[in-house]
């Protein structure tokens, strides 16, 4: 999720040709049956390609070094993006275990006298954005009310 927001922010263009793929890439069937991409020839499919490069690469720096060796012989974005979801993005059995978790600490929530105000209110919104990515929003009455509850006296 953080990828993504990310990648919208840097580039969106990259970030919708990620999400779509290239679709201009031109591809040619040799008669032994092998593939090959051909080269642009035109300034838009240059275009393209460069587009193309530098969503590779951005996605091949975002991933940690002892996984590069995966994701590197993947030549189109799209495909390495659908395998970091895949490998990072966990099973289902993960996702409902961290749910319950965030429930826990938003159930739990204090907000210390020593950690005051600002820094407990950024916690509790991260909290409350990362229930909302794993489909348990919070409604903002009751959110505002769990908040103030959890002030120090």
């Amino acid at each position: 999720m953080e990828m993504e927001h990310y990648l919208e922010y840097i580039d969106n263009d990259v970030w919708k040709f990620i999400q779509n793929g290239n679709s201009k890439k031109r591809i040619s069937v040799g008669k032994d049956g092998t593939v090959k991409v051909l080269p642009p020839i035109t300034a838009a499919l240059i275009h393209v390609v460069e587009k193309e490069r530098k969503a590779r690469t951005i996605l091949l720096m975002a991933i940690p070094k002892e996984h590069l060796r995966r994701f590197h012989g993947m030549d189109d974005a799209k495909e390495i993006w659908e395998a970091i979801r895949i490998r990072f993005g966990g099973n289902a059995n993960s996702k409902k275990m961290q749910k319950a978790i965030l429930k826990q600490q938003y159930e739990a929530f204090t907000v210390s006298s020593s950690e005051g105000l600002e820094k407990g209110y950024e916690r509790f919104q991260h909290l409350l954005s990362q229930l909302e990515a794993h489909g348990s929003p919070v409604s903002t009455e009751v959110a505002n009310h769990k908040f103030l509850r959890s002030m120090p006296q």
